[in-house]
């Protein structure tokens, strides 16, 4: 007997070797497929090595399937890898369900939910390669799926019985093309070091992440519908680099404030698995680990930050050395000092960029350990957040909110639903009419409930933001946020909400249906001109400028109107889009209004309206070596709305002749005038890394086309830009362009700011807009802008605006503040806010908030474009 129960020991053992064997011998490792092991000193892989290398691992383990879902911005590969054990992912669409259904928190008993959460798994996400940069995350997801395929430890195994992982090997798959082959085909040449001379990203560079709830880039669509519509994790962990030196790694807990919409529950769970992280990077020996520094919990809009508002706990770690150069660090004493949030300090030494991913490495498995210790915990945690904030919503007023479709340009109404609904919100549509505090709203009218699992997200999209006053010490000067201090997107996108005040009726429940898809109102041509008429498109809308700009490209003579005017028996405001009968062009208007969803009205007549003429424009942004994120920004809403784009560099600006290459150039920075270098050449931090491209040499030669970039724009340079204004050309000034434009043109304005207390950081302001002035035709007279850091001035603020010059919009006579944080508003009160000056034959325009801003605040596009487009117009009437 004894012999039996040793061969059937012995035979199993033999069984367990063979399967372990079968599913992790046939593994290609990094080295193997790369030829060399993610975290060598002077190595990084680009992202198509890593998508190739995640393709074959895929296919050559059962412990991983490889999804792809959706392109980059230039059309790279998107992949999500979903690894656990091979019985889970037999059943990955049933553990799908289970997430789904707990995150939604309805049609669930408390016993149900806790017997799903028994059946279900812990779904973490763990991503690198947000900020290609920081090059250390998107090597070490290499690394990480190699090991959780293949390592055969109980803690390995453990976590693929209880966890489901979502391993995005890069989030930012162009941009760590960029860097790693920027760095791969300088090194060892005399032009190591030399900077990189574009963002990381096509449009937006690191602002890649603040843009987790306005959703403009495809990355991160894509990555938000896995979030939001088909995976539902419980824990989200978000890599970056670097620490604030000379710790080794950032781990939560946060700092303050916390934001008042974030459940209370995810900061406990986030501080769990800070403690989790913690104690695992101790127990390994590794010090230099700090808490409780510079990152908060306020902001909402970040890769980390937005999951917290849909009841994830989002987790943050900033890791040292985003370099692939070894470095030797030399701390002084005070650098070693233990403190609460720093028990263990770092000591310097020689430090490799293996160092930096066994840092990763330790926090991932502290994560990933946690959850599966905890499965059945964080999933009945996501379900009572989800069934906390539908009670609540249903508890407390506001109860919800109307969008009508009737009010000014329903089409950023649509657009603003369309982000909600992917950002996983409800919305609903009236079935029939519907009457809510004495006014009736028809059929098709969108209304968001505050009863959803979401709540927090919708109450922080549509409610003002109120940052507390926080200074570094009693009436000194004030701790700046991590990020912005307000952001509400109803008030930036301009999209009028009527809050439900009093608990909604069965009746008016009844009335509504959920719905998948938002669509502005259908448009039609209503009539058709003859001969001598036109047709008119309304103004107030920002997709009338696409139209324009797609009339104009095709050949059409546009013009708007220039005042208020009757025609055909109507009421049409300043900037109505007149288009003149044609060839072709009812066809064409039709085009336009059935795939831009504008109205459109034929007229017989214009009779005495004057009107300007508008023409096709090539629209040139300065854009620096390195890229500039607002210029990103900036290139990326042009190209939405239809603008022939043109980046202009140093080189087209010394060159002379500007106005034979743009006809209109915005500055949101304004052009070097002597010679940048093209690295610092000092050591960086105590003898750590140089000062060059991740922290390499200093270039000892430079490429011709770096060095003419990088060569300032000189005396010369300011002639042209003065020469371009005066001969016609038109130029836009915003941010910290301003100053430089206002002192080169002696405008006959004073920013008033400077000097005084006054402060802040990132805002929804309230401006007045003079409606007869071209630059704020179609605006409403009461708008909301997105003011960070930015300008006022003391200026002409009548309006009308005088006809050479003076302020088109200005701040109110009382706080401006409609969303964030501000101190000693009262400098700022009835000061110019956005100016434009005759120069020439040309014009210069100021704005003193940001009228691009991450490509949020649509009231500001309309102020921009119609700056492009009335600045350069022809002025003759259409007779």
């Amino acid at each position: 007997m004894r012999r039996k129960t040793t061969g059937l020991l012995l035979s199993t053992l033999l069984i367990i070797a063979f399967s372990t064997a079968s599913a992790t011998a046939q593994v290609t490792s990094p080295k193997e497929f790369l030829g060399f092991t993610p975290g060598d000193d002077y190595k990084l892989a680009n992202y198509k090595q890593s998508f190739a290398y995640f393709k074959k691992i895929a296919a050559e383990t059962k412990r991983m399937k490889l999804f792809e879902v959706g392109k980059s911005a230039m059309g790279e590969t998107m992949t999500v890898a979903v690894i656990s054990s091979e019985e889970n992912l037999a059943r990955l669409d049933r553990l799908k369900e289970i997430a789904r259904r707990l995150s939604e928190g309805r049609g669930l008993t408390d016993a149900e939910a806790r017997a799903l959460a028994k059946e279900g798994r812990a779904v973490v996400w763990i991503d690198g390669g947000m900020h290609a940069t920081e090059v250390g995350h998107a090597q070490h997801m290499i690394n990480l799926g190699y090991d959780m395929v293949t390592r055969d430890t109980e803690e390995y195994r453990k976590i693929r019985d209880r966890v489901v992982l979502l391993l995005i090997p890069s989030i930012n798959p162009d941009g760590q093309n960029m860097v790693a082959d920027w760095f791969n085909s300088h090194y060892g040449t005399p032009r190591e070091g030399t900077p990189l001379p574009w963002l990381y990203q096509k449009y937006a560079g690191h602002d890649n992440n603040r843009d987790w709830f306005m959703l403009n880039l495809p990355e991160t669509r894509n990555m938000t519908r896995l979030l939001y519509h088909e995976y539902f994790p419980q824990i989200v962990y978000n890599h970056h680099q670097t620490a604030p030196f000379p710790a080794r790694i950032f781990v939560p807990p946060n700092v303050d404030p916390m934001n008042p919409n974030i459940p209370p529950l995810v900061m406990r769970g986030l501080h769990l698995v800070g403690a989790a992280m913690h104690a695992r990077f101790e127990a390994e020996g590794k010090s230099g680990v700090i808490s409780q520094a510079t990152f908060s919990s306020w902001w909402n809009g970040g890769m980390r930050t937005t999951p917290y508002f849909h009841n994830i706990i989002g987790i943050l770690t900033e890791t040292a050395h985003a370099s692939p150069y070894p470095a030797n660090y030399k701390l002084e004493p005070k650098d070693m000092e233990a403190t609460t949030w720093y028990p263990n300090p770092y000591r310097g030494g020689k430090w490799h960029f293996r160092d930096t991913l066994d840092y990763m490495n330790t926090a991932s498995l502290g994560v990933l350990n946690i959850a599966a210790d905890l499965s059945e915990t964080f999933q009945y945690n996501m379900y009572l957040m989800a069934k906390w904030a539908i009670e609540k919503g249903e508890a407390e007023a506001p109860y919800g909110f109307i969008f009508p479709l009737d009010r000014r340009d329903p089409n950023t109404v649509a657009d603003f639903l369309e982000r909600m609904l992917l950002g996983g919100l409800e919305v609903h549509l009236a079935k029939s009419p519907f009457t809510y505090d004495g006014v009736t709203y028809p059929a098709g009218t969108p209304v968001m409930l505050a009863a959803q699992s979401y709540r927090p997200h919708l109450m922080d999209m549509v409610m003002p933001q109120n940052h507390p006053m926080r200074l570094q010490y009693p009436e000194g000067p004030p701790i700046r946020p991590y990020d912005i201090a307000g952001w509400t997107l109803t008030q930036q996108m301009g999209v009028t909400t009527i809050a439900i005040k009093t608990k909604p009726s069965a009746d008016l429940l009844g009335k509504l249906e959920k719905t998948s898809s938002i669509t502005p109102p259908a448009a039609s041509v209503a009539g058709r001109a003859g001969a001598r008429g036109a047709y008119l498109l309304p103004g107030d809308r920002n997709i009338a400028v696409t139209a324009t700009n797609r009339l104009l490209a095709e050949g059409h003579n546009v013009y708007w109107l220039k005042e208020d005017a009757v025609i055909g028996g109507k009421n049409y405001a300043a900037g109505t889009v007149i288009v003149p009968a044609g060839q072709a062009v009812h066809e064409a208007v039709s085009r336009v209004v059935n795939e831009l969803r504008i109205p459109a009205a034929a007229v017989e007549s214009l009779g005495a309206a004057k009107t300007l003429k508008l023409k096709k424009l090539r629209v040139g942004t300065y854009d620096p070596y390195g890229g500039s994120m607002p210029q990103g920004w900036t290139h990326y809403i042009l190209e939405k709305f239809g603008f022939d784009h043109v980046p202009v560099i140093n080189p087209d600006i010394r060159d002379g002749n500007l106005k034979s290459k743009v006809d209109v150039l915005i500055l949101n920075t304004f052009p070097n005038l002597e010679d940048r270098r093209a690295a610092g050449g000092r050591r960086g931090p105590q003898g750590g890394l140089g000062r060059g491209f991740l922290g390499g040499p200093t270039p000892r030669e430079l490429a011709p086309e770096v060095a003419a970039r990088l060569k300032g724009i000189g005396e010369e340079g300011l002639k042209t830009l003065a020469a371009f204004v005066r001969e016609g050309g038109v130029l836009i000034s915003t941010e910290s362009a301003n100053e430089r434009v206002m002192n080169m043109f002696r405008l006959p304005i004073r920013e008033v700011t400077r000097g005084t207390k006054f402060y802040s950081p990132g805002s929804v302001f309230k401006v007045y807009v003079d409606p007869t002035h071209p630059f704020g035709w179609g605006m409403p007279a009461e708008a909301r802008v997105l003011f960070d850091n930015g300008h006022a001035w003391e200026a002409d603020v009548s309006f009308p605006s005088v006809s050479q010059g003076g302020a088109f919009a200005r701040y109110p006579e009382d706080n401006p503040m409609v969303s964030g944080w501000i101190i000693a508003d009262e400098v700022i009160r009835n000061r110019a806010a956005a100016v434009e000056y005759h120069v020439g034959r040309g014009r210069v325009a100021l704005f003193g908030f940001d009228v691009i801003f991450r490509g949020q605040p649509h009231l500001g596009f309309k102020m921009l474009f119609n700056a492009i487009l009335t600045g350069a117009a022809e002025s003759d009437d259409l007779k």
